[in-house]
């Protein structure tokens, strides 16, 4: 699936619980986008679900769209029976990071990666495949 353009959602969330974040967050892994959270007072760009900026705490909080693409900024591999997990930190291309799984021969710091989304447990979550 093509990630759609970059573009900035303005739900209003300086309103928002968490447990509406979210939400918002599962409807968009089900539509095949990634979300992330910007603050307005500050400019802090962050993945991870709050309710406040982590940077400076203020609630003045925007929701929006990645691109999906990013680099591997660090990773490690786990060997487990059912063969090698390569788990990262992605540094997305709209300047925030997240943690995931990725996909690929020669992983590496530095390659370029797509995000897919994938069920487990029962609902989609965010993936990466290495591009090229």
């Amino acid at each position: 699936m093509e990630q759609e353009p970059f573009r900035i959602i303005d739900l209003g969330c300086k309103g928002m619980n968490l447990k509406e974040i979210v939400d918002f967050y599962y409807m968009s892994f089900d539509k095949g986008s990634l979300p992330y959270i910007c603050c307005e007072a500050c400019g802090n760009k962050f993945y991870y679900p709050r309710s406040l900026c982590p940077k400076c705490h203020s609630k003045q909080l925007r929701l929006c769209t990645s691109t999906g693409k990013g680099v591997i900024f660090s990773y490690t591999r786990i060997n487990r029976k059912e063969g090698q997990l390569i788990y990262a930190i992605i540094e997305m291309n709209e300047g925030f990071r997240m943690y995931s799984n990725v996909e690929g021969k020669n992983v590496d710091i530095g390659n370029e990666v797509q995000v897919y989304f994938s069920e487990a447990r029962g609902r989609n979550y965010p993936f990466f495949r290495l591009l090229g």
